[in-house]
C-alpha cells in the first residue's frame, strides 16, 4: 500500500517532527531561564526601590524634625536679643539714675564743704554736717 516514497516521506516527517520538537524545547527552556534571569531582576530592583522609598520618607521626617527645631532656635535666639535689648535699656537707665544721683551727692558734698564752719564748735559743725548730709 504505501511505497517506499511514503514511508521515506514519513520518516523524514518523524525526523522532522522530532527536530522541530527539539528545538522548541530548546526554545522553551532558554525561554524560561530568561523568564527566571528577569524576574531575579525585577526582585532586586524592587527591593532597591523600597529602600530607596524607606530613605526618602526617613529623609522627609528628617528634613521637617530639622525645621521644627530651626524654627524653634530661631524664636530662642529672637527671644534672647530681645531681652539682652532690654537688659542693655534697663542699664542705661540704671547707670544714668546712678550718675544723676552721684551728681546730686556731689553737689550737696560740695555745698557742704564750700560753707564756712557756723560756729566755734568743731562738733556741733560736725554734727550739723552730719545731720544735713542724712537728709
Amino acid at each position: 500500500m504505501f511505497g517506499l516514497k511514503d514511508k521515506v516521506a514519513a520518516i523524514v516527517a518523524a525526523g522532522l517532527s522530532l527536530v522541530l520538537a527539539g528545538a522548541l524545547a530548546i526554545v522553551w527552556i532558554s525561554k524560561d531561564a530568561a523568564i527566571g534571569l528577569l524576574t531575579a531582576q525585577n526582585d532586586k530592583l524592587q527591593t532597591q526601590l523600597d529602600r530607596s522609598n524607606a530613605d526618602l520618607a526617613t529623609c522627609r521626617v528628617n528634613r521637617i524634625t530639622l525645621e521644627l527645631a530651626t524654627s524653634r532656635q530661631n524664636a530662642a535666639v529672637a527671644e534672647a536679643k530681645r531681652e539682652g535689648e532690654a537688659r542693655i535699656a534697663a542699664l542705661a537707665r540704671t547707670a544714668e539714675a546712678a550718675k544723676a544721683s552721684a551728681a546730686t551727692a556731689r553737689a550737696k558734698a560740695d555745698a557742704i564743704l564750700s560753707r564756712p564752719p557756723a560756729t566755734d564748735d568743731a562738733c556741733a559743725d560736725a554734727n550739723a554736717l552730719i545731720e544735713e548730709s542724712l537728709s
